[in-house]
């Protein structure tokens, strides 16, 4: 229920800000397994990508933003998982695959 809100309210304050084009949508699946890879340009990608997603996804997120409690709580709320960048951290992989082949859309941003 928090993420559809919090998208909603996104959606509006992202809409007025900056105005974006969004185009392809139509091209995501609605059900099953998926992985969306994104550019990321800038602090606001995950967001604004995350927002106008068309379904639920879970994130990959450095494990740097989890160590704030309030920024981690809220990242898990949405969906995030912490991954260790740098030391081929295979468990969140393995998570994630594992989350895919059970229809759950995954969010990465390669060059993060």
């Amino acid at each position: 229920m928090f993420y559809k809100v919090l998208r909603f309210v996104l959606q509006i304050i992202f809409g007025i800000l900056f105005r974006p084009k969004i185009l392809g949508k139509e091209n995501v699946p609605m059900t099953g397994g998926m992985i969306m890879a994104a550019n990321h340009l800038s602090n606001w990608d995950p967001p604004m990508v995350g927002t106008y997603m068309p379904r639920p996804v879970a994130y990959m997120a450095k494990e740097e933003l989890f160590k704030n409690p309030l920024a981690g709580w809220f990242l898990r709320c949405m969906g995030a998982v912490a991954i260790e960048r740098g030391k081929g951290d295979t468990t969140t992989v393995e998570q994630l695959t594992n989350e895919c082949k059970n229809g759950t859309g995954i969010m990465i941003f390669p060059e993060g």
